[in-house]
C-alpha cells in the first residue's frame, strides 16, 4: 500500500477512536499518544511510540476502518497507554529531579559568586554537564554528592583544612 493509500486510511480510522486525529501517517491524541500506520514487506502494521517500547499490531489496512478502529482498541491501545503512561511518569520524575539537582547548583553558584557554565571535562555518563564556577571554586554535581576544586595560595589551603577539620568533614 502506498503512502498516500495510508494516509486515507488514517484519516477513515480517525473518527472511530475517541480523542485521536489524523496527522499524516499517524492518529495522534490530546494525551501524546502517537500511532504510526506503517507498511512494510508485506506487513501492514500499527505501531504505539512513545512509551519504553514500541508497541505494534499487523492490520489489514484493506478492512473497514470502523474493524481496524476495533482492532487498535482492543489489541493495541490497553498495554500500550499503560506503557505510554508509565514512561510519561518516569520522565516527568526524572524532569524534576534535574530541576531540583540544578536549583541546588545555582544556589551553591550564587553562595560562592559564581555563575553555571557547562563542564567540558568529559564525565562519566550520567553525570550533569554544569560546573557552578568562580575564580577560585569549581563545583561539580554528581547525582547527589558534589566535588569541589579550590585554587587558592598555601595559607588560603591551611585555612580551609583547618575548617574542614574543625567542621569534621575530613
Amino acid at each position: 500500500m502506498n503512502r498516500e493509500k495510508i494516509i486515507e486510511m488514517v484519516s477513515k480510522v480517525a473518527p472511530f477512536l475517541f480523542g485521536f486525529k489524523s496527522e499524516d501517517n499517524y492518529l495522534i491524541h490530546d494525551y501524546g499518544y502517537k500511532l504510526l500506520f506503517y507498511d512494510g514487506w508485506n506487513k501492514t502494521e500499527i505501531i504505539g511510540q512513545g512509551g519504553k517500547y514500541n508497541h505494534r499490531i499487523g492490520c489489514s489496512f484493506q478492512k473497514d476502518p470502523r474493524k481496524i478502529a476495533a482492532d487498535i482498541n482492543r489489541r493495541l491501545l490497553p498495554e500500550y497507554k499503560k506503557d505510554f503512561l508509565s514512561t510519561k511518569r518516569e520522565k516527568a520524575k526524572a524532569e524534576e529531579y534535574k530541576t531540583h539537582q540544578l536549583s541546588l547548583l545555582k544556589a551553591l553558584a550564587h553562595e560562592s559568586g559564581g555563575e553555571i557554565t557547562k563542564d567540558y571535562r568529559g564525565w562519566k555518563t550520567g553525570d550533569h554537564d554544569l560546573v557552578a564556577s568562580s575564580e577560585s571554586i569549581q563545583i561539580r554535581q554528581h547525582k547527589d554528592r558534589y566535588s569541589l576544586e579550590l585554587s587558592a595560595n598555601f595559607g588560603e589551603a591551611l585555612c580551609i583544612v583547618e575548617f574542614l577539620k574543625m567542621s569534621k568533614i575530613i
